[in-house]
């Protein structure tokens, strides 16, 4: 049976479904280090780590790369700039306490860079010898504290014991303050530590604390009061018989300031299972003021029907809060609401190992108007954090993931980068390296840049590894779902003829395109691959019609990047085809 052939176009929604069953005709099915941005699909970038060199001519590892050491977890990750240029900070510390017989620690390293990506000071400093102890999750906080009548930039390094448990109601073991390249042991109060188990923000020139039983306690703005008195090592000034308000019942897990205004400070606090916003009242209703640090606070619950997954977990996005809870995701623009996710809400929270629910954590990379949630994976082994990523896209309001497995991650607004620490996305075999971390800085080209290893292009240690990505469409078919993704009912096959891409690539882009046919949704798909372009010169060309004839019931197609310097985005691909022989 001959019929006339169409054109038409390969159509999709953005965003990759992984709930339920691939075979459907609306959104892709399959993707690895792939996102959609504008609709469109096109490959996540690539990413360059940072290398820690001892520079120190006296030390005896002068000119060694550091490596964060194996079966160890970065916990926390800070990048911030002063006139020296660019620091980068990684709190250590392992996540695993049943490793027997190791001096398990927890440590910072120390990195400074100048304007051209060069080393000026690299090091290592140990908080504590955590051995009994492992359960570590860093908090960095940055301040600015008034210190004989001079404003210091500091930053406090809060060694919290909730890395396990997040509703662990261990003291603080303590924390650092760093001053440039000083490191200093904090000197608040014993009570200071015993009340922060959630943590700390800094917000209108005080520190906050919150933790068990809804505990919210502020600083004194005063650099001397009551006979304390402010210095390098105890910033800001807390008293145990006040300025403080309980705001619930249960745990304080995370605070963010919110919009400000005249009544500031105003605080979003995260409980388990409410959020809550304090506003700062004093001096409203003609209150007589007497003493400018007791403050008053009213409170508004914003949700008693809310949950949280992790310290780290929540993520600002213009304004607007981003966060998973437990078995929803949720989102707070003035109202607490759920976050709609039918694309892989089910698949993320059937495989999240809720005994690592701590190691989550979530960072946007605005960039490409992402957030990114980082995510253990049921079935790891104990030292395993996070192994995949769950994607979503605040403007196309889309979902997608990719493997990959990290220990903690930071945006920088100055730069406009997303950070992250962990293991090579592609792993290089020699030497072998499954144990080691880094700080990755991501967008960076379209490759893998591992300045570590600095062997000849195509060796393995070459420093620059291919990142594949790939998608597969939805399915298409005269039986299923037709071109114009409506309910055709005709039991024919849909013969492909010639399939013309339309695609903007890299001057080294490498792609090909699979198609593949299914009898029936349970049946395994019969593909036949072919090169979507060509090696050229200077330039690849991609090919401007791939003139094969290919037929099935049902059919999808799976385009995949693979090669150095191969990047791609994809605009809007067109298939002729035909319908075909009909069944018997």
């Amino acid at each position: 049976m001959a019929t006339q052939k169409q054109m038409f176009p390969i159509i999709y929604k953005p965003g990759i479904l992984r709930d339920g069953s691939p075979f459907q005709g609306s959104y892709c099915v399959q993707g690895q280090w792939v996102r959609f941005f504008r609709g469109q699909p096109q490959n996540i970038g690539g990413m360059r780590n940072f290398i820690f060199k001892i520079i120190d001519p006296d030390s005896p590892l002068y000119g060694q790369i550091v490596i964060i050491p194996s079966r160890s977890y970065p916990s926390s990750l800070i990048i911030w700039y002063d006139e020296l240029g660019q620091h980068v900070l990684v709190s250590i510390s392992i996540a695993n306490g049943n490793i027997p017989d190791v001096d398990l620690k927890t440590n910072l390293i120390h990195t400074i860079y100048n304007s051209e990506g060069q080393e000026t000071f690299i090091r290592g400093y140990e908080l504590t010898n955590n051995k009994d102890d492992p359960a570590r999750l860093m908090q960095f906080i940055s301040v600015i504290s008034n210190i004989n009548n001079v404003h210091e930039n500091l930053i406090l390094a809060l060694d919290r014991r909730i890395y396990i448990d997040i509703t662990s109601n261990l003291p603080m073991q303590g924390g650092v303050v760093i001053k440039e390249v000083e490191y200093l042991p904090l000197e608040f109060p014993d009570f200071v530590f015993k009340e922060a188990t959630g943590g700390m923000i800094y917000v209108g020139n005080r520190l906050f604390l919150y933790g068990n039983n809804g505990l919210v306690r502020w600083s004194s703005v005063a650099q001397e009061k009551s006979g304390q008195k402010t210095s390098v090592q105890t910033p800001f000034l807390f008293f145990e018989d006040k300025y403080s308000i309980n705001i619930s019942t249960d745990k304080v897990i995370y605070g963010a300031e919110w919009r400000g205004g005249t009544n500031t400070p105003t605080i979003i606090f995260w409980t388990l299972g409410s959020v809550i916003l304090i506003t700062n009242t004093t001096g409203s209703n003609n209150q007589v003021i007497t003493d400018p640090d007791d403050l008053s606070f009213s409170k508004k619950v914003l949700s008693r029907d809310s949950s949280i997954l992790s310290s780290n977990s929540v993520v600002e996005y213009d304004g607007i809060f981003y966060w998973p809870g437990t078995q929803r995701f949720f989102v707070f623009n003035g109202l607490v609401l759920p976050l709609e996710n039918n694309l892989n809400r089910q698949t993320f929270f059937d495989s999240l190992d809720m005994t690592k629910r701590q190691k989550v954590f979530g960072v946007k990379n605005v960039s490409r108007d992402e957030i990114w949630w980082f995510y253990p994976e049921k079935g790891k082994a104990d030292n395993v954090g996070c192994t995949r990523a769950v994607i979503y896209n605040v403007v196309d309001n889309t979902w997608y993931d990719t493997s990959i497995e990290r220990d903690s991650g930071y945006f920088d607004n100055v730069s406009g980068n997303m950070y992250t620490t962990g293991k090579n996305l592609i792993p290089y075999t020699t030497p072998p390296d499954k144990d080691f971390c880094y700080v990755w800085q991501h967008e960076v080209g379209n490759d893998q840049i591992n300045l570590v290893y600095n062997g000849e292009e195509g060796s393995d240690l070459a420093s620059v590894k291919p990142i594949p990505s790939f998608f597969t469409t939805p399915i298409i078919s005269y039986a299923t779902f037709n071109p114009q993704k409506q309910v055709a009912g005709i039991d024919y096959n849909i013969a492909i003829e010639r399939i013309e891409p339309n695609i903007v690539g890299t001057k080294k882009i490498k792609m090909t395109v699979s198609i593949n046919t299914y009898e029936y949704p349970a049946s395994t798909p019969v593909t036949a691959t072919y090169n979507l372009t060509e090696d050229g010169e200077l330039e690849n060309i991609i090919r401007p019609a791939i003139n094969e004839r290919k037929q099935g019931r049902n059919i999808n197609f799976t385009f995949k990047s693979e090669g150095i310097g191969s990047g791609y985005q994809m605009g809007t691909t067109f298939v002729l085809a035909e319908i075909d022989d009909g069944r018997p």
